[in-house]
């Protein structure tokens, strides 16, 4: 191959490869991610208008119901001293009912969720050692090592 060699012409026939000189193959692959990266961003343009907005969903009648930890519990699949905890750190609000009581509105929970980030895993309970799992979450807090 004489010259530098043209990306587009590597595309359409990749057994050019071969011919590339060694010193020019970093600024290939750098134009191949940018032309990737290009394309990725336009894929997702395009899929985006394909994709009907999602409907605006009015305020369910139930929002304003006030639940029991309990309650709150059984809708995050967790121990309602779980949901104590929540408030607690001002993660989860609550309304005092009386002197004694604290109670969720339902409309708060869905709320809450709805901040939630999306994960495909606990990396708290990350036994692989990956970056995301600390040594004191692999080990008894009593013992070295």
């Amino acid at each position: 191959m004489t010259g530098r060699p043209d990306l587009a012409a590597l595309l359409a026939n990749p057994t050019g490869a071969a011919q590339v000189p060694l010193d020019q193959v970093p600024a290939l692959l750098e134009a191949l991610d940018a032309e990737q990266a290009g394309r990725t961003t336009l894929r997702a343009l395009l899929v985006a208008r394909l994709t009907p907005p999602a409907p605006a969903v009015a305020a369910a009648v139930d929002d304003d119901d006030l639940l029991t930890d309990e309650d709150v519990g059984r809708m995050l699949s967790v121990p309602g001293s779980c949901v104590t905890d929540l408030r607690k750190a001002g993660e989860l609000p609550g309304r005092p009912v009386g002197e004694k009581y604290i109670r969720t509105r339902r409309g708060d929970v869905r709320a809450y969720v709805a901040r939630l980030p999306n994960v495909t895993y606990s990396r708290r309970h990350d036994r692989r050692g990956g970056g995301g799992a600390s040594q004191a979450a692999r080990s008894h807090p009593g013992r070295a090592g």
